[in-house]
């Protein structure tokens, strides 16, 4: 069965949304340091969130088409793709990605602009992870970092 991910990234920070847990966060310095374009940090994104057999919705069209492709001209794309392939060779998992429209990425969206959004956006987010019973997942710094270099 596939896990379904919801995934944003934005220049301030990152989130995803699976089932009933999420997780959020500020790039950690080595990452904003290297002053990435959205679409690297998106693909980053997707790179620390595999496991599995899963399916990443993603509001980036151009993160869908290389995941599903397998194939990109940018560098740290092409790093975030080959870390992707590595954990799917070596754990047996396939990954894809759909594409969504930033208004049907919603809390994904909100999680990854938290600490930018309005008060009342923020107490919308937090009376719905309540109802819900979401589960609030740390990210590590060292999610971001690769394991396999080429």
């Amino acid at each position: 069965m596939d896990e379904v991910f919801s995934t944003d990234a934005c220049l301030a920070g990152c989130s995803a949304v699976c089932d009933d847990q999420y997780f959020h966060g500020v790039f950690p310095t080595f990452i904003s340091e290297q002053n990435l374009d959205i679409s690297s940090l998106e693909l980053l994104l997707l790179a620390c969130c595999t496991g599995l057999r899963i399916t990443v919705r993603c509001d980036n069209k151009a993160d869908v088409a290389v995941v599903n492709t397998g194939w990109c001209r940018n560098p740290f794309m092409n790093s975030c793709l080959r870390e992707i392939c590595y954990f799917a060779a070596l754990y047996d998992f396939g990954v894809g990605a759909v594409h969504v429209p930033g208004v049907s990425n919603h809390f994904a969206d909100l999680l990854s602009r938290r600490d930018l959004c309005s008060l009342s956006a923020k107490k919308t987010f937090l009376q719905h992870i309540q109802r819900e019973h979401w589960q609030d997942v740390p990210v590590p710094d060292a999610m971001f970092r690769f394991y396999f270099t080429f």
